[in-house]
């Protein structure tokens, strides 16, 4: 009894021992089993070939090393995903993004950006000033011109001049028929908070639809595109 005593209090105190785990500690007990400060411990990940991991089932937060594979996947209790071709970035200050399916590289922004979502749902580094264009009408007239009116506002968050083009395209209306195209470039000055796009609208006396035309901003400098398009309608009135 005596013996069985004294062995079950060394197999204890072998367990406890063995136990010691030194986190944040520079100097750990020598038979630490998991020690993330010093240079020669590391964290043991848990290791199986593909098949042992594909028969687990989705659990969210599983992390694994695959021996058949030769990397890193965790799950997203839906699925597993492969860490293996994870992208780099190629200078200090580039990122990571995590679009729902995989990792991609994104370099780092410029001078008065931001991290934020864009209109199509992706995240990335955009400007403080937004630009947005309005939507235009005008009666057509039976001879002569008229003009149509687009408003491109900014908004005003930091002191930087801001520049983005402009271009028409045809809808119902005609370029050469019904209107004369324009494309061209607007520049905001820090303080500007709007500028205007004319379109010149030839008037007849035919007897038609209302017809339409758009606008459209595109390649903007120092500022971020929230609305890209306008609407033109030109209101028959023959």
């Amino acid at each position: 009894m005596k013996l069985f005593l004294l062995l079950l209090l060394m197999l204890a105190a072998i367990c406890n021992y063995a136990q010691n785990i030194g986190i944040n500690n520079p100097a750990p007990n020598a038979n630490a089993i998991l020690d993330i400060k010093s240079g020669n411990k590391g964290l043991l990940i848990p290791r199986m070939d593909s098949l042992a991991r594909k028969q687990i089932p989705n659990t969210k937060g599983l992390f694994v090393y695959d021996t058949t594979t030769g990397s890193l996947w965790h799950n997203d209790g839906a699925k597993w995903i492969n860490h293996l071709n994870m992208p780099r970035g190629n200078v200090d200050g580039d990122m990571l993004s995590w679009n729902g399916s995989s990792w991609s590289a994104m370099p780092k922004g410029s001078a008065g950006q931001f991290l934020g979502v864009n209109n199509s749902g992706q995240l990335g580094w955009l400007h403080a000033s937004t630009l947005a264009i309005s939507d235009a009408t005008v009666t057509e007239g039976n001879a002569g011109t008229v003009i149509l009116t687009f408003t491109v506002t900014k908004t005003v968050l930091y002191n930087k001049t801001v520049a983005v083009q402009y271009a028409t395209s045809n809808g119902t209306a005609i370029a050469g028929n019904d209107y004369t195209a324009i494309s061209g470039t607007l520049v905001f000055l820090p303080s500007d908070v709007s500028k205007t796009i004319t379109v010149v609208v030839t008037g007849d006396g035919n007897i038609e639809t209302d017809e339409a035309l758009s606008v459209t901003l595109s390649n903007p400098v120092d500022a971020t595109i929230i609305d890209a398009s306008g609407t033109g309608t030109i209101l028959n009135d023959d």
